[in-house]
């Protein structure tokens, strides 16, 4: 299959440019205000245009962020049904996938791992890469928890999902997962070594792209697991902290 390519669902421009002020905003927000200003924007190209689909689930985004999950969820459920309609499937999936982080942070597994293996199936028919490989993280973390699958088959889904996010150049993304692998190999495998492998490759991306947020916080935030983990807490300590400045 061809890997989808991400069109926006209007012609209108003036809408669109809003949209993407709007996103650049919420991809680098630093506080609360930041978020509400992304959704002023996501609003104001509904305004222009409410048939922009990608505007309406960034809009759900920052109301699951601003902690009103009630307006995030009925925002997403509506997209999802208007996005069924005309077979878009690349909103679909990843409204599906939006849901389900909500779901499994509010330690509801069961509508949680539906939600994604939904937005699996939308992302698998049209080869949204990036889409698969959160979808296959989050239920591979949901597998582990529920004691369904292995620690073994969990390492051996995030190593294919680095594949996928190296092939998508998604430096973000990387920081994530090769932090997730290196907590599999310190807390679920013991295996010191080998997870401090990963929790380099995720602090080195993060600096190397000058990421700010939850880049850099969960860069050092590895590291400073792995140090108190293996009791140099001075070292750890030093890294904690740098994550909270952060």
């Amino acid at each position: 299959k061809k890997s989808f390519e991400d069109k926006a669902s209007t012609a209108n421009t003036e809408a669109y440019t809003y949209y993407l002020k709007a996103k650049y905003k919420f991809d680098n927000f630093s506080n609360k205000a930041d978020i509400k200003i992304a959704q002023g924007l996501a609003s104001k190209s509904l305004s222009l245009d409410n048939s922009l689909l990608e505007s309406k689930l960034l809009l759900g985004k920052t109301y699951f962020h601003l902690y009103n999950s009630k307006k995030a969820k009925e925002i997403l459920y509506n997209l999802i049904e208007e996005a069924e309609n005309i077979n878009n499937y690349k909103i679909i999936s990843n409204s599906l996938a939006e849901l389900g982080h909500h779901y499994i942070m509010g330690r509801d597994f069961q509508k949680g791992t539906d939600c994604f293996k939904r937005s699996l199936d939308n992302a698998n028919t049209i080869n949204d890469k990036g889409c698969i490989a959160i979808c296959l993280s989050q239920l591979a973390w949901t597998n582990v928890y529920a004691g369904i699958e292995s620690h073994d088959k969990a390492i051996e889904v995030f190593e294919m999902i680095i594949i996928l996010f190296k092939e998508l150049e998604d430096d973000r993304a990387l920081v994530g997962t090769n932090l997730d692998l290196g907590y599999c190999y310190l807390a679920l495998k013991g295996q010191v070594d080998k997870s401090l492998k990963y929790f380099k490759y995720a602090n080195d991306i993060a600096k190397a792209h000058q990421h700010k947020n939850i880049g850099l916080v969960l860069g050092d935030l590895g590291l400073g697991i792995y140090y108190t983990f293996i009791g140099n807490y001075k070292l750890g300590d030093r890294y904690l902290k740098q994550s909270i400045e952060n």
